[in-house]
């Protein structure tokens, strides 16, 4: 049963952090996924509220330090929906203790207050697209619609998590989902919401925007130096440790030995293993690629992207000890084409224009609806829906 709650806890976090993010904030292009009953009826209210208990006061921290929450009480109201603190804890929660394990509480309690403000503004805005759905939707079709939401979360939901929950009924998946914090009905409701949310919104953000060449060209000169590609080597070694031979003196003569037996024809590989003091000796000293700037030593980074390929360096000196290199294959510094570039360009200014459109949607809707959140000020309770 253990197991099976894990399981459950990653699908939570996976749907619900995923759908907010994905779905309703940027959905996909999936609207064929959805019953075009669903996607047509249009309704001005929810049948939700009434379901929904109303906070205590009590249960609310003092004003200094993290809140700390009780599942049914109302962390944020928006228009005339609440939403509940177990709505987002049974996310938050598993995710606390899995990574926070043993961790100081008030380390415990910080983080958590920080992930369900992240996680509420997501469903806040969730919330905001569905209230102004509903504004569009006749009443008598109210009932039409939800019973339609609720068929399609049969068909396509129930059944995937009756089994991550390792349960055979949907009774038995509301007593696991309880466990979290949430409910089977909760579920259905959030799905709902999200389902709806992305149909309003795909009615006001255009999600395949015109990108015209310019904009492409103008965006590939500002970012240049995302597209800049550093050199790279790979590059064998030899070595000698200040730290693991008796003086400078020493170290400098093993090394020399190492350099002789080299040019004498034993294959570098074959000296790195037998003598070498490098941290890649059992690999016969062979280094794979380095960027140009990555390595600590200053002194080594100079000589492989200076040395010519496949010379064998003088001996070289930082502050661990002495060196010899030999580069085997080197790629100069470069910049990815604006022809090679273009596909992802086009992409990251998609990204932009829709994420400009979604904001100022969401910005509009706000205007609209009133929103209050526990955390506007902690001092204040909660308005009645």
């Amino acid at each position: 049963m253990i197991r099976s709650l894990s399981r459950l806890t990653t699908l939570n976090c996976a749907v619900v952090c995923a759908v907010w993010l994905a779905l309703c904030l940027t959905p996909s292009s999936r609207g064929q996924d959805y019953p075009n009953d669903v996607r047509q009826t249009s309704g001005s209210e929810s049948r939700y509220p009434a379901d929904l208990p109303t906070t205590n006061s009590d249960s609310q921290s003092p004003t200094t330090g993290p809140t700390i929450l009780e599942s049914a009480q109302i962390i944020a109201v928006v228009g005339n929906e609440p939403i509940l603190a177990g709505e987002l804890l049974s996310v938050v929660n598993p995710l606390i203790d899995e990574k926070l394990k043993g961790a100081p509480p008030d380390i415990i309690e910080e983080q958590r207050e920080k992930l369900m403000k992240q996680l509420l503004t997501m469903v806040i805005d969730t919330k905001l697209l569905y209230l102004d759905f509903l504004r569009q939707v006749p009443p008598a079709n109210l009932k039409e619609l939800h019973a339609n939401l609720d068929e399609h979360f049969n068909k396509t939901q129930l059944d995937t998590l009756m089994e991550q929950a390792n349960v055979s009924t949907a009774g038995e998946l509301d007593t696991v989902l309880r466990s979290y914090g949430t409910s089977l009905k909760k579920r259905r409701q959030q799905f709902g919401e999200q389902v709806l949310a992305q149909q309003i919104l795909r009615q006001h953000v255009d999600f395949q925007p015109e990108i015209t060449h310019d904009e492409a060209v103008d965006y590939y000169h500002e970012h240049a130096a995302d597209y800049d590609v550093p050199a790279r080597a790979r590059w064998e070694h030899l070595m000698a440790r200040f730290n693991s031979l008796s003086d400078k003196g020493e170290a400098y003569r093993t090394l020399a030995e190492m350099g002789n037996e080299v040019m004498r024809g034993t294959p570098l590989a074959e000296v790195a293993r037998s003598n070498s003091q490098g941290v890649r000796a059992d690999d016969g000293g062979l280094n794979d690629w380095t960027t140009q700037g990555s390595l600590v030593s200053r002194v080594l980074d100079e000589a492989i992207f200076a040395l010519p390929i496949g010379k064998l360096s003088r001996i070289l000196e930082d502050e661990q000890g002495f060196h010899i290199i030999r580069v085997v294959e080197r790629e100069e510094a470069t910049r990815v084409p604006f022809v090679d570039a273009q596909v992802e360009i086009r992409k990251a200014l998609t990204k932009k224009k829709v994420e400009e459109q979604r904001k100022a949607y969401l910005d509009k809707v706000r205007e609209q609806t009133p929103v209050w959140t526990i955390y506007d000020d902690k001092n204040a309770a909660a308005p009645r829906p």
